[in-house]
């Protein structure tokens, strides 16, 4: 019968709604407050589809009682559709939250790697920097450095610096003397031209 069909139906549906609930618990309280109304809905429908009984507990029948079931199963049948609609509308949200999700996680892995690796080579060419002659704790010296995968530097050109020659000069040989140039940890980040800001003062 088309009751005993839809019945069949909402058990499969229950079990897609059942198994979300095992991921909600990772995502957002939009998504779990979707999902107790998909609940609430389905257990209406669950009911709205069980066989119907007369006083003494028998099922029904006759021309009437066929009447009423066919309607109750169009409206039953009207339900689950909105249902089904309702819980592809989740699945595709659940998905582009944890889409969204996992990118701003690597963006912030990422962040972290490249604080981690510019401190590095920070920290590595102030070692090397030999004060020059009249110097200035203010004086800072913008340059981009051409480097080999393994960190080798191959060249250093001066964009903007401040101070006298002598002061340009003391950055790039201690960036030379710094040379390999310490790696970042994740290896995608690494590229072979940079940027550094080298301020005389840390």
């Amino acid at each position: 019968s088309r009751l005993e069909t839809l019945g069949q139906d909402l058990a499969q549906l229950r079990g897609k709604v059942d198994a979300l609930a095992n991921q909600i618990d990772a995502v957002d309280k939009r998504s779990h407050a979707l999902y107790l109304y998909l609940d609430t809905r389905l257990k209406t429908l669950e009911a709205a589809a069980a066989p119907p009984k007369d006083a003494t507990g028998a099922e029904g029948d006759g021309t009437k009682g066929d009447a009423k079931k066919d309607a109750k199963a169009d409206a039953a049948e009207k339900d689950k559709q909105d249902m089904l609609e309702k819980h592809q509308k989740m699945m595709n949200d659940m998905a582009a939250l944890q889409n969204q999700l996992q990118n701003e996680l690597r963006q912030s892995q990422s962040k972290g790697v490249m604080d981690a690796y510019a401190a590095a080579i920070k920290n590595k060419v102030q070692a090397q920097w030999y004060k020059p002659p009249g110097w200035e704790p203010q004086w800072q010296c913008n340059v981009r450095i051409s480097q080999a995968s393994d960190g080798t530097v191959i060249n250093v050109k001066v964009l903007q610096c401040d101070g006298d020659q002598l002061f340009q000069r003391s950055v790039q040989q201690a960036i030379e003397r710094a040379s390999p140039l310490p790696l970042p940890s994740d290896m995608s980040l690494f590229q072979s031209s940079i940027n550094f800001t080298f301020q005389a003062k840390p």
